[in-house]
């Protein structure tokens, strides 16, 4: 019952934003903007809030950082291999191998998260953000370096172009912010606490809403074959390759759960602007985020049986 408590309340939301997308409840540019809304302002303020008013412990947190970055490393060989296998074109090579190891980490990973670890939520739930909060820039930069490298412009953007998107990042810029708050303990005014608090804890249904809004089957196009190895790259190895790293680091087992649980997330939504504004395909990248995230519904299923108490 705890699971279906858990993972229920996150694919309801998310089909209510697809069925409110496919009826046409509100205008399309209702939706750019909730994303937009989401991501500069929810999420930073939610990562705000965690981060700042924790006490950073670099023990409970650097386990779940070192396996998912290790695992991120390997299934980004393994797919660059398996891209190889299967002659992709050198156009979707890119593309191929972000969406088979960017993971929706922040849309996805924290909600679940919340609604896992129940009453002990608050305390895991800013373990989970301290460890996901140096991933965001390193995924951003492993992503565009990729995309580049076999992208139609690569002339056109530069490594100091990397670094200006990686830095304008607004979930990397507030945690930069907060950090200090937490390793110095600086206490904010309760007004302000309160309302980034508030403002904060809209991020994550407004996030779903927008997932949701964002898929549709009639979407997809072209190679599906392909886009459905890479999900299954991204949903199912990606967990397999990190349990057995968690295994060799001895995680106990909250460490576990928040750790399989990010790694089990679809494709970040993400992926597909980045992969429009480089020049990748942007089909295969659109497609995998649809099919990964419909996938989801069973990788995060299967997690939640094995490794949740």
């Amino acid at each position: 019952m705890h699971i279906i408590n858990t993972l229920l309340p996150i694919f309801l939301i998310v089909s209510l934003g697809s069925l409110l997308k496919w009826k046409k409840v509100f205008p399309e540019d209702f939706f750019k903007g909730l994303g937009k809304l989401v991501f500069y302002v929810g999420l930073p303020l939610l990562l705000f809030d965690k981060i700042s008013t924790s006490v950073l412990k670099i023990n409970e947190t650097w386990k779940i950082f070192v396996v998912i970055l290790i695992a991120l490393i390997i299934i980004i060989l393994i797919a660059g291999l398996i891209a190889r296998i299967l002659k992709v074109p050198k156009k979707a090579v890119g593309t191929f191998v972000q969406a088979a190891f960017r993971g929706n980490f922040a849309f996805v990973g924290l909600p679940v998260i919340f609604y896992a670890f129940g009453a002990n939520g608050d305390k895991m739930s800013k373990i989970a953000v301290l460890a996901m909060a140096p991933l965001i820039p390193l995924t951003t930069f492993a992503s565009l370096l990729i995309l580049i490298s076999f992208g139609d412009d690569k002339s056109k953007i530069s490594f100091k172009d990397i670094f200006i998107r990686i830095l304008k990042n607004p979930l990397f810029l507030i945690t930069l912010f907060a950090l200090p708050f937490s390793i110095f303990q600086i206490q904010i005014p309760p007004f302000i606490l309160r309302s980034t608090k508030t403002l904060g804890q809209t991020a994550l249904p407004l996030a779903l809403l927008s997932i949701g809004a964002s898929l549709s089957i009639a979407k997809i196009k072209g190679n599906v074959l392909l886009a459905s190895v890479a999900a299954a790259l991204n949903i199912f190895l990606l967990p397999l390759i990190g349990y057995c790293l968690a295994v060799t680091f001895s995680m106990n087992q909250n460490e576990l759960l928040i750790t399989m649980i990010f790694l089990a997330c679809p494709a970040a939504t993400s992926s597909y602007v980045m992969v429009q504004q480089i020049g990748g395909d942007e089909h295969l990248a659109g497609n995998v985020v649809i099919i990964s995230t419909l996938m989801s519904a069973v990788s995060l299923f299967i997690v939640m049986v094995l490794f949740s108490t």
